[in-house]
């Protein structure tokens, strides 16, 4: 298995928000939206919508760190400040997109060929990984993901891509039952995985990974936050969240279809390639294969970043807790809705807190505890 990695410019004590990723996204989704809104006016008048403006990596980086009157400067000379020790603790999540590349070795059974990862810090920075896959069709040839997030995490901290040790990772895929599979320790994380309307995500609560982590990176992480957070914090336990960028799309809608609205289309194969071989295309075109995968994992964790941005600042949703699903996020709206009105949620969906008295087999005592109940109208 052999890796490539390139860097690209571009509320509790334990974690920080997202504030400075939510400012990069303002400028990097305002044109965007500009379009979205220019486009709906032309649909008003009866003209077809313009497709989004094609921006290079660079171009958007910079009229984003513009438009959120961030500099290059500050945010090198904060990197320096490191050494002075966290304010608040673990840094703000970190975003990583990722996508596998296979093709059919035998009934029942794929060969991995390639795994590709995007990973976007608060500041806006990007550091790419592609791991490239020998003999893929053997379990324990595939990488497994606590490696790579592990590897991952380590660059770009040692790379200053992130300022800080994140308290969470969100990975985010289309797709995802496809493509968490791949690795070889999946089967430590399906447990915490949760099914959603045929895919898998984590629902709620984020699932844990232990990092293969050295020695002298778990002492140097925890002499810098073990006085802020406390001593129970375990560096090689890190929170995971898996969202798939599909079922937060409109039904129906490829990822070839998000990318075009995205600004940051699809690759297309180069022609005399197609889906059916693309251990050709890896072996011929190594760089373009590398191009494609990418791209996917790219749109893919800049849709989900998109959808936390327009929730945060248009419908006004508090992201720290992401919803795997748009019905998911409709039903927090509807939520917030009924709050602004001035009205409790139990009042508004009869419900009643009651306390429940229960007897613990185990001591031998009774206890009581509050619990939601319908009200007998609801039932």
């Amino acid at each position: 298995m052999k890796s490539e990695t390139t860097r690209h410019p571009t509320a509790d004590v334990k974690r920080a928000d997202d504030s400075e990723l939510l400012a990069y996204c303002d400028g990097y989704f305002a044109e965007l939206m500009e379009s979205a809104l220019t486009d709906e006016a032309r649909q008003q008048r009866g003209t077809p919508p313009q497709p989004a403006k094609q921006l290079s990596e660079r171009e958007r980086y910079l009229k984003a760190l513009q438009a959120a009157k961030l500099h290059l400067n500050k945010a090198r000379q904060r990197r320096v400040d490191r050494k002075l020790g966290p304010e608040r603790g673990l840094g703000p999540r970190v975003f990583i997109g990722f996508d596998a590349e296979w093709k059919r070795s035998r009934k029942g059974r794929n060969c991995i060929l390639s795994v590709q990862f995007y990973l976007v810090s608060s500041t806006g920075e990007m550091l790419t990984l592609v791991l490239h896959v020998d003999n893929g069709d053997i379990l324990s040839q595939r990488p497994r993901l606590c490696d790579v997030i592990n590897d991952l995490l380590e660059s770009a901290l040692d790379q200053t891509v992130i300022e800080e040790w994140p308290a969470e990772v969100v990975l985010c895929g289309f797709f995802t039952r496809a493509d968490i599979t791949v690795f070889s320790d999946f089967k430590h994380l399906r447990p915490q995985l949760q099914g959603v309307n045929g895919t898998l995500a984590t629902v709620g609560k984020a699932a844990q990974i232990e990092l293969p982590m050295s020695q002298t990176r778990q002492a140097t992480l925890r002499q810098r936050y073990q006085s802020v957070i406390g001593d129970e914090f375990e560096p090689r336990l890190l929170n995971l969240r898996l969202i798939d960028a599909s079922r937060l799309a409109p039904p129906g809608k490829s990822l070839a279809d998000i990318g075009m609205w995205l600004g940051i289309p699809k690759i297309d194969l180069p022609e005399g390639h197609d889906k059916s071989d693309m251990a050709r295309f890896q072996r011929e075109r190594r760089e373009a294969f590398e191009a494609y995968g990418l791209r996917d994992a790219q749109i893919a964790v800049m849709y989900v970043l998109w959808v936390v941005w327009f929730s945060t600042r248009f419908l006004g949703l508090d992201m720290r807790h992401l919803s795997a699903t748009a019905s998911g996020l409709a039903v927090r709206i509807g939520e917030a809705c009924i709050r602004r009105d001035g009205v409790a949620l139990n009042v508004a969906l009869n419900y009643e807190v009651r306390r429940v008295t229960r007897w613990d087999n185990a001591t031998g005592v009774g206890y009581t505890q509050k619990k939601r109940l319908p009200k007998r109208i609801r039932k």
